[in-house]
């Protein structure tokens, strides 16, 4: 069964469902038949997909998604506007390239993109990946970057590019390489070290006028 790309309908609502585990699903389905059609919008795809009874449920796997990290050999520089047009005209396959605002420290060597990248661990304020390289090539992660964070390759500190305008990506030499990334909160308390110091200044210099003001009043009154 497929429904056709440029079919009329009128969007469905979203549905929510708990597993057993805790987390909290969110799912659409429409169709009043004995089958069932689950749709994913826009980006991502429309999963053609359905249920062999109405009253089962299952969970597909969006095989034109990209994984939590991969492995690209070919690189564009670009400044933020021709990446933002080059995202929004598809005019790039991000499975093979990726999108730098500046140049590399390591080229990456054309060849095959397949090599598997294993997350190690992933937690709020740091992850971590390994993966077996025969050539050079950039490893792209989704996660957002942010200047906070920092990454070392097998251990020893590594530059964080900024990928595809939002994204993470470290360039690699061939070989095995585990690779971390690690938020560091100091970055965020001398931010926060300011901030106070400014608003303890701003508040000293409201004070500060307010009883010069209420000084000047009092003289005039006397006077």
């Amino acid at each position: 069964m497929r429904w056709p790309h440029d079919a009329r309908m009128d969007r469905p609502g979203v549905a929510f469902a708990r597993a057993q585990d805790g987390a909290y699903l969110a799912y659409q389905v429409f169709g009043d038949g004995p089958i069932d059609l689950v749709w994913q919008d826009d980006f991502f795809a429309i999963v053609d997909e359905w249920w062999d009874a109405p009253t089962e449920r299952a969970v597909y796997e969006n095989l034109t998604g990209f994984p939590r990290a991969w492995v690209v050999d070919d690189y564009r520089v670009a400044d933020r506007e021709a990446t933002r047009s080059a995202l929004a005209d598809d005019a790039v396959d991000l499975r093979r390239t990726v999108l730098l605002e500046r140049e590399p420290p390591i080229t990456p060597v054309a060849g095959d993109t397949t090599a598997p990248v294993t997350v190690e661990d992933l937690s709020d304020d740091a992850s971590s990946f390994s993966v077996d390289l025969d050539r050079p090539g950039i490893l792209v992660v989704s996660e957002v970057y942010y200047p906070a964070w920092k990454a070392t390759v097998d251990g020893s500190p590594a530059p964080i590019l900024r990928a595809n305008r939002v994204l993470r990506a470290i360039a690699l030499p061939a070989g095995r390489h585990r690779i971390e990334f690690r938020y560091d909160r100091s970055l965020l308390e001398k931010s926060a070290a300011v901030s106070a110091v400014t608003f303890l200044l701003t508040l000293l210099a409201i004070v500060g006028s307010l009883v010069s003001r209420r000084k000047e009043a009092l003289w005039k009154r006397s006077s």
